[in-house]
């Protein structure tokens, strides 16, 4: 789709690493995320997990970007945080997309 698309298109792409909810745990296969990330990488397009369901240690690592040694640009947290006593959530995001939203720290 990026190609189709056009890359200048494409904003981000965003994954649920393990799809909790539509698949019931359903994990990736061997390699995906690591295509994943070259292709967003290739195509100057940011990855963002979405680990509200999975991290905190739902996955046997804090996160699945660490289970399966995959970084995204921006990953996305929440439940688990608060470990559901209080609504919580938050996001991590790598250096590069901070500095280009606030300046050099």
């Amino acid at each position: 789709m990026i190609q189709w698309e056009g890359p200048e298109t494409v904003a981000c792409f965003i994954a649920e690493p393990i799809m909790n909810h539509a698949w019931h745990g359903c994990t990736p296969p061997p390699g995906y995320l690591e295509r994943l990330r070259q292709i967003c990488d290739r195509h100057q397009v940011t990855l963002i997990y979405d680990e509200i369901v999975t991290g905190f240690g739902r996955t046997g690592s804090m996160f699945a970007a660490q289970t399966y040694g995959v970084s995204p640009d921006i990953l996305c947290m929440g439940k688990g945080m608060s470990s559901g006593y209080a609504p919580l959530a938050g996001i991590a995001i790598q250096e590069e997309i901070a500095n280009g939203l606030l300046g050099p720290c």
